[in-house]
C-alpha cells in the first residue's frame, strides 16, 4: 500500500509533518492501526524514502504505452522520458 496515501502526504512532508499525519490518521480510522504505523515507519526511514518516492511519484505510463515496447527493450533514450534521469 502507498504510504503517502495512507497518511494524505505528498513527497516534499518532513518528519514532523508525517508524525502529525499519523495521529491524524489514526484518529479518522481509515485505515488499521497497524498501516498507519508502518506508513509512518516507512517514511521516516532515510534509506527507504527515495526509493518510496520514487514507487509511489514516477510517472512511468509513457513508457508502458508506447508501441515498440513490444519488439524492442527500453534503452538510455527511453529513461530520458523520466524527469528523475534528466
Amino acid at each position: 500500500m502507498n504510504p503517502y496515501k495512507i497518511l494524505g502526504l505528498s513527497a516534499e512532508a518532513t518528519a514532523k509533518e508525517i508524525i502529525a499525519a499519523a495521529t491524524k490518521s489514526l484518529r479518522e480510522k481509515k485505515y488499521s492501526a497497524r498501516e498507519i504505523a508502518e506508513a509512518r515507519q516507512q517514511l521516516m526511514n532515510p534509506e527507504l524514502r527515495p526509493l518510496l518516492d520514487f514507487i509511489c511519484f514516477v510517472d512511468l505510463e509513457p513508457l508502458l504505452t508506447s508501441s515498440r515496447l513490444a519488439t524492442e527493450p527500453l534503452g538510455s533514450d527511453d529513461l530520458k522520458l523520466l524527469e528523475i534521469f534528466v
